[in-house]
């Protein structure tokens, strides 16, 4: 079986244990691939700054960083992909959460230049970026997130800009507002088409929702063993749990 050309990999409960570390038994991996000619790449709904933070604390090698859900795509410091809300926009959906009978408790924004949120303080490892009155907030965004007590509440907010959409964090009472074009599938064809490569060529791992798309559209899937189960039937192979070290123990198997 021929080597993958890039490896994509979601940062929370793949790549990066349930307490944020990557094992060092999975960077050594990550380091050999690399050595071997094989490109890797960060896939994840984090912002650029909250991935760029971790992987830079624990020293994941990284070609490609693909943010915000798929809203934004780099290739090295190359921007390949992006979609999201214009000003106007923003304003839009903004307004609506506020207009919410319960309203939003607390809201997250990410942009090209980092992220922004209403909280006094907070986990910089998973907010970053800068605290802000999002009444007065202005400009473009590749994503916002608001925390709020049930779906009806989002889909009414969503209702304001066209071509929005939204989707549950599983087991958390946040929802994520996106544009219909920003999706990990999209932002992978961008950079695959910009490297020259087909995505057959490419393996991904994932273990949540949003990870469906990519783990069909690349080569190979794999699904982690703490997934969803819809995850794990979208795979092509199912390995151990975040926790342990399978994915260093599958990229052995490569070789």
């Amino acid at each position: 079986m021929a080597l993958p050309k890039l490896l994509l990999f979601d940062l929370d409960n793949t790549l990066l244990r349930r307490d944020k570390t990557l094992s060092p038994a999975n960077r050594s991996a990550l380091e050999r691939c690399r050595k071997e000619g094989i490109l890797v790449g960060i896939c994840t709904s984090r912002g650029e700054g909250s991935a760029r933070l971790l992987a830079g604390r624990e020293g994941i090698p990284c070609d490609v960083f693909i943010t915000s859900g798929g809203a934004l795509a780099r290739v090295g410091e190359d921007v390949v992909y992006q979609a999201g809300f214009s000003s106007g926009e923003t304003a839009a959906l903004l307004s609506a959460l506020f207009a919410l009978p319960d309203g939003p408790m607390e809201l997250t924004a990410d942009t090209v230049e980092g992220i922004y949120h209403s909280f006094a303080s907070g986990d910089p490892t998973r907010i970053g970026g800068y605290q802000v009155d999002f009444h007065t907030f202005s400009g473009p965004t590749l994503k916002i997130c608001a925390q709020l007590s049930r779906d009806e509440l989002a889909a009414r907010a969503a209702e304001a800009v066209a071509g929005a959409t939204f989707v549950r964090f599983t087991g958390e009472d946040w929802y994520a507002f996106r544009k219909a074009g920003a999706t990990k599938a999209q932002a992978i064809g961008a950079v695959a088409g910009h490297l020259g490569l087909d995505t057959g060529d490419l393996t991904a791992f994932g273990d949540d929702l949003p990870d469906v798309d990519m783990l069909t559209l690349c080569g190979v899937g794999v699904a982690m063993g703490n997934a969803l189960e819809r995850v794990k039937q979208a795979a092509d192979v199912v390995i151990g749990d975040c926790d342990s070290d399978a994915i260093a123990d599958y990229l052995k198997g490569l070789f």
